[in-house]
């Protein structure tokens, strides 16, 4: 299950015929074109560019925040750009598993727990104690 959506964007500017011209962008997430989602606050790293650093931001989609949930399907990342820039764009979505597929896991784990005890049990058989 997906649990959380992350936009990382990186960006600079560029050069011109009148030098360094400080990047500045925008970005937004959407799902199937029209559904805004995510936010962006100062929590999340925002540097801005300048002539000495590189600007960051994060765009973050919590399902338990807003209510609407991470589903397979199309996602878009607009992104636009008030003066000359470069970006770049990372986005990574952390998942969960689901307890009914841990609950599996944890059975299978028994089994194989509990066949192995009999088999100790069972080669403990033939022992003697001299």
């Amino acid at each position: 299950i997906a649990t959380r959506m992350v936009v990382a964007m990186i960006y600079q500017g560029g050069f011109d015929d009148r030098g360094y011209i400080i990047g500045r962008i925008s970005a937004a997430l959407y799902r199937d074109e029209s559904i805004p989602l995510g936010y962006c606050s100062a929590s999340h790293d925002v540097v801005l560019c300048t002539a000495e650093s590189i600007g960051r931001f994060t765009i973050v989609h919590d399902p338990h925040d807003s209510g609407v949930p991470l589903v397979a399907g199309p996602y878009q990342v607009v992104v636009g750009a008030a003066s000359l820039s470069q970006y770049s764009v990372r986005v990574t979505v952390e998942t969960a598993s689901t307890v009914a597929l841990k609950e599996i896991e944890a059975k299978q784990e028994a089994v194989e727990i509990v066949e192995r005890i009999r088999q100790i049990e069972s080669d403990c058989e033939h022992l003697t104690v001299t």
